[in-house]
Order: structure tokens, then sequence, then C-alpha cells
């Protein structure tokens, strides 16, 4: 019905739209990370603060197993976690941390287009 250029940018076009929806979408996600670390790193505090420019919310809790664990949360949305997986690995290999998608976030919580 159509020659092969109009395929080809076909495919292209529906790509392109794809990956920006996508992108559009994943911004408008809310997470929230919980992380469970021992480490205090400073520099993991500064890179939440400064470069996510995300608030934090530490609480001091301890684990059954070893009696000595701090957690903290923050806010972010989805397409900042890579980010962070990647700074809390510098600070403290040994941490995990909880992901819940989809949170619901009134008020003061800053919406970005990046």
């Amino acid at each position: 019905l159509f020659d092969v250029s109009t395929m080809i940018y076909s495919i292209l076009n529906t790509i392109f739209q794809a990956i920006a929806i996508d992108r559009a979408h994943q911004q408008s996600v809310n997470v929230q990370m919980l992380i469970f670390t021992k480490a205090e790193s400073p520099e993991l505090d500064h890179f939440i603060l400064d470069n996510l420019h995300r608030g934090i919310t530490r609480w001091e809790g301890k684990g059954v197993y070893t009696g000595e664990d701090n957690q903290f949360s923050v806010m972010l949305q989805k397409y900042q976690i890579e980010d962070l997986q990647q700074e809390l690995l510098k600070a403290d290999p040994k941490a995990f941390f909880i992901i819940q998608e989809g949170v619901h976030v009134s008020n003061n919580f800053e919406r970005r287009l990046n």
C-alpha cells in the first residue's frame, strides 16, 4: 500500500512517540524509597538534598538481628531512582531499600519536568 520510505518513517515516528510518552509518564509517577543502612553518610544526604532536591525523613530503628539500624525515607519521582541507587551503593554496599510506586503525595511536594 505504501512505499518503503513511508514505512521506515512510520516506524521511527512510532518509536520516538513511545519514548516521549514513556519519559513524560515516568516523571509523574511518585515513589517512596525506604533505605535501611548502618552507615552514617553525609555524602548521601547531601546528594539527595543538593542533586535530587528532595527532603529526607530520618528515624532511628533497631534491627532485631544486629540491634543497630538507621532508616530513612525519601519521596522521589520515578526517574530519580537509578541516580539514588548508584549513590547509595557507593555510600553503603550492604544497604538495602524498598521502593513503593504510585504513592499519593499532596501539599509541599515539588513536581518537576526534566
